[in-house]
């Protein structure tokens, strides 16, 4: 949706695909992490595998990486707003009217 709104500008296109690239770790991350933490077999799960260091440090990377994905997400349309050509206030208020639907979504997420 953001390449088809904002993709008219060959640098934003680049950012989206950068923001695209970031993304792709987080989720092979998230399919294979449950597979690499897994209790041995016959526990329950929530049972810590001795087999298995450096868990927290994955959970702790895809942490890192959504954060950074959010504001390079969040980051997108400034640029182009600021580019419009209409009055000082009302980028101001555009660019305020995204902040709060971006922070509304890491409240809510």
């Amino acid at each position: 949706m953001y390449y088809h709104i904002f993709g008219v500008d060959r640098k934003i296109r680049w950012q989206l695909y950068g923001v695209g690239a970031l993304t792709l770790p987080v989720f092979i991350t998230i399919v294979l992490q449950p597979a690499l933490v897994a209790p041995e077999p016959g526990k329950p799960w929530g049972t810590p595998n001795p087999l298995v260091d450096g868990s927290a440090t994955v959970g702790l990377i895809i942490g890192i990486d959504n954060i950074i994905v959010d504001f390079l997400i969040a980051y997108i349309p400034i640029p182009l707003i600021k580019g419009l050509n209409i009055s000082h206030r009302k980028k101001q208020a555009i660019i305020i009217l995204f902040a709060l639907g971006f922070m509304l979504v890491q409240v809510l997420d």
